[in-house]
Order: C-alpha cells, then sequence, then structure tokens
C-alpha cells in the first residue's frame, strides 16, 4: 500500500511539472489542468496548477459562467485578451487579473471530456495556429496518464473492495487488521474483532430471490458503517458474513470498555429493526 501511495505521488509530481513546463512553452503566467469534481458536473476540481511561481494540487471552482464551460461544451476556448469582459461571472479571472486564456478539452479513449487543460496570463497572448497544436499535444499526455490511472483505481477497487456493498473485502481487511495489531502493540492496546452472520439468508434468497437477498446484504452492510467510528473496519468475507474491526478500543489492557459493550448492543439493536418493507 506504502509502494502505491509513493508512486501516485511520483505521478502527481510528474503531471504538476508538466504544467511548470507548458505556461514555459507559452510563457504564461498559469497553466492548469482540472477534472469534473463529482457527477453533477458543476464544479471542478484543479488537480495541477502553476501559478508562475509554485504548484497548486488542489482547489474546486464552479462551471458556470467560466471559459472551462465553453471548452467542455466542445468548443476550443481561445480569446487572446479582454477574456474577463466575455465572462463576467468568472471571479477566478479576475481575482487573478487574467486577460488571455487558451483551453482545450481533456478525453478518454471514448472520446468523452473528462475535463480542461488551459493556460492564462494577465497580459494579451499571441495564439498563432502553430502555437496551438502544444496545447493538443500536452491535452493528449494529461488524458493519457488520468485514463491510465482510472484504470488503476478501478483494478485496485475490485482487487479490495467487495463489488456488491462496496465494504473492504477479506484481503483489504487482513492488510488492516496488521496494522491494527501492530499499532495496539506500539501502544499497549488492544483490538476487538467482531464476526457476524445472518441466520436463515438461504431462506430468504430462496423465498424472495437473489436480488432481495442482495438488497438485504447492501442494507446490513450500511447498518454496520453506521453503528461503528470511521476509523474501525466493516469487511465482507464470505456470502452472508462480516467482520467488524474496532481498534484503539482497549486503552488499559481491560477485557472490555463500556464503549465497546455499547457498540456491540448497538449493533444488535439496530439490525434487530425491519430489513424491509
Amino acid at each position: 500500500m506504502a509502494a502505491s501511495i509513493s508512486n501516485a505521488k511520483a505521478k502527481e509530481n510528474v503531471l504538476g511539472d508538466t504544467m511548470r513546463h507548458l505556461a514555459q512553452a507559452y510563457a504564461s503566467k498559469y497553466a492548469f489542468y482540472a477534472v469534473y469534481a463529482d457527477d453533477s458536473r458543476e464544479t471542478m476540481r484543479v488537480r495541477a496548477l502553476w501559478d508562475g511561481e509554485k504548484l497548486i494540487t488542489e482547489g474546486i471552482y464552479r462551471l458556470r459562467g467560466t471559459p472551462c464551460e465553453d471548452v467542455l461544451s466542445g468548443r476550443v476556448c481561445i480569446i487572446e485578451r479582454d477574456v474577463q469582459q466575455r465572462y463576467p461571472e468568472d471571479d477566478v479571472l479576475e481575482n487573478w487579473h487574467v486577460e488571455s486564456y487558451f483551453g482545450v478539452a481533456l478525453k478518454d479513449s471514448s472520446d468523452n471530456a473528462i475535463g480542461t487543460i488551459a493556460v492564462m496570463d494577465v497580459k494579451p497572448m499571441r495564439l498563432p495556429d502553430w502555437s496551438q497544436a502544444i496545447l493538443h499535444v500536452f491535452a493528449d499526455r494529461i488524458s493519457g496518464e488520468l485514463e491510465h490511472r482510472n484504470a488503476e483505481e478501478n483494478i485496485y477497487q475490485l482487487a479490495h473492495y467487495d463489488v456488491l456493498t462496496g465494504l473492504p473485502n477479506r484481503l483489504l481487511f487482513h492488510d488492516r487488521l496488521e496494522q491494527a495489531v501492530a499499532h495496539a502493540k506500539r501502544n499497549d492496546q488492544y483490538v476487538a474483532l467482531l464476526f457476524l452472520d445472518l441466520d436463515r439468508f438461504k431462506h430468504v434468497n430462496d423465498s424472495i430471490g437473489h436480488a432481495g437477498g442482495d438488497m438485504l446484504l447492501k442494507e446490513v452492510a450500511e447498518r454496520l458503517r453506521y453503528c461503528v467510528r470511521e476509523s474501525d473496519t466493516v469487511a465482507r468475507t464470505g456470502g452472508d458474513e462480516f467482520i467488524v474491526l474496532l481498534s484503539d478500543r482497549f486503552q488499559f489492557r481491560q477485557t472490555g470498555t463500556a464503549g465497546d459493550q455499547r457498540t456491540v448492543e448497538k449493533t444488535g439493536e439496530y439490525h434487530r429493526a425491519a430489513f424491509l418493507h
């Protein structure tokens, strides 16, 4: 896991350097790339922005009324001067004193727009046709890297999480258990494990079908998440089998605490409520 995090950071540094080189290629103050922040596609998440002095790797901005909105609608946006007058609702342009803008869309292999890449400057930019090709080269490189990264994330998700419930699977659970045990040993603590399975689950599948059984499993997963802290782990390890890892719970080597007992009681109480209405 540490190796994958280190590898991800290295890739971010490479893409950050790419933004600096892009700004140098156009002799512009700013260069950035951003992707959709969520499925609503109303906001963008800046992944790397060179501001002329340093790299900024995080930020959210609203898409409406910005040149990026035009880029993502399928237009190449080339504004050599007076960009603030064209987009008066864009506070970023005003706050950063942007005068000119040139942006194109980042696209996946299916030609779907996934983000934008752009250069901006505080003075007018002259952008002859030959210079515009440079940004497309950078866009192709960033798009390819993003798609490769998304594929790696999907593979990791499939390898470490249960497809139905979204909970950690057995592989990820064992990794977290090893970390929790090592942490407990260093801090003179214990960890706790709760093993749960569903009584008569086969009867559920037989009586209301596998779709109903899947609904029940997903509801159980949600209820288990609700019963524990964010620092604890709920995993699905088999068909109707779940394990809950409670870490940092036994501070003084006791056999239990009121908090631990309450977690167990809460789990039981919450699961006695009706599941399917």
